[in-house]
């Protein structure tokens, strides 16, 4: 019989840990991610106040 010299290697020594860098989400791609996820809720924030300073000045 053929025995095999494949020696296995622990995952963990196999692919070593990648240090997540500073700049995985660049400047260029969080000022535009910013603008399309807090855009819509300043939008309705000043729209209910819009609204309650016109319920208020209509009294």
């Amino acid at each position: 019989m053929l025995k095999s010299r494949m020696q296995f290697i622990p995952l963990s020594q196999a692919h070593p840990p990648q240090i997540r860098r500073r700049d995985s989400l660049p400047l260029r791609e969080a000022i535009p991610f910013w603008f399309a996820m807090f855009s819509p809720l300043i939008g309705v924030i000043v729209g209910f106040l819009g609204a309650w300073f016109f319920t208020w000045l209509t009294r």
